[in-house]
């Protein structure tokens, strides 16, 4: 194949535009690259506090639902013994299901009201694992007992309200 000179000449005049228009394509191919890194990064790290978040969220609902608390009642200063029962439990279960700190899990537990504190929480899980071990010892099943082993078993197998 032979070139004529008017053909390489172009041709020579279209190499640089050609060049810059690779080099801007690798800029760009780099620019998406690294955004979809940090939006991966991003996408992770909001799956997993909106993951617990709605966890939290469904444990409440389903201990509610189960015990015959309203959630508003479960999350109020009420010191009923059902109502202190079903929030023990929820307690419980989102610190077993969750990353949540136990200030953070207080706060769940408390909206609008003045937040329970870590100890309450650890109180709170103290309560449950004393009623698993007496059921399990004495073969006597706890109310407590009972609603946790419920809501487990309820949200293990994908109930939903």
């Amino acid at each position: 194949m032979t070139y004529r000179s008017d053909e390489i000449v172009e041709l020579r005049i279209q190499l640089p535009q050609f060049a810059e228009a690779l080099r801007q394509a690798r800029l760009n191919y780099d620019a998406v690259v690294d955004q979809l890194e940090k939006l991966t990064d991003t996408k992770v790290i909001y799956d997993d506090v909106v993951s617990d978040t709605y966890k939290a969220d469904r444990i409440i609902r389903t201990v509610s639902d189960l015990s015959g608390v309203p959630v508003s009642t479960m999350l109020s200063n009420n010191r009923h013994r059902p109502v202190v029962i079903a929030r023990q439990v929820a307690m419980f279960l989102i610190k077993d299901s969750t990353d949540f700190s136990l200030g953070r899990i207080g706060e769940l537990l408390s909206r609008g009201q003045k937040p329970k504190n870590h100890a309450t929480v650890i109180h709170s899980v103290k309560i449950v694992l004393d009623s698993y071990w007496q059921a399990k010892n004495t073969n006597t099943e706890t109310d407590t007992y009972r609603l946790a082993e419920q809501s487990k078993d309820l949200i293990a197998g994908g109930y939903d309200l």
